[in-house]
């Protein structure tokens, strides 16, 4: 797990130099951590998402990563918890129409957030 983070701390730092030649792939190598992690990872993990978002400027991929952002809000007050009014607000963004306007690779990131939470205790 430990290294699995340090890769993704070099896909953050190397996604500038590449641009959007690899996003998909960066996605897909994402997916499967976001099912399995903690919130504190889950939040670190989704971090190459934000400057995947400002390099491919590709509207969906924005959308995607703000979604992300919201669906992992931490609140101010209760350091270290989710900020519920957030992720259930992003919740309410995501319908099946959503998936018709968004590429498969985004879909994954998603769906594999949404398995997460739904494993969730909280």
């Amino acid at each position: 797990a430990d290294f699995c983070f340090e890769v993704v701390q070099v896909i953050h730092d190397i996604v500038p130099v590449l641009w959007s030649d690899i996003t998909s792939k960066i996605l897909n190598a994402v997916s499967p951590l976001l099912t399995s992690t903690d919130l504190d990872k889950c939040v670190f993990i989704c971090d190459p998402l934000d400057v995947v978002a400002r390099v491919d400027l590709f509207v969906h991929f924005v959308v995607l990563s703000k979604l992300v952002q919201d669906l992992n809000a931490t609140c101010n007050i209760e350091l270290g918890s989710l900020d519920y009014d957030n992720v259930v607000n992003a919740y309410e963004k995501i319908s099946v129409n959503i998936f018709y306007t968004i590429r498969e690779d985004h879909a994954l990131v998603i769906l594999s957030h949404c398995v997460y939470d739904m494993s969730s205790e909280e």
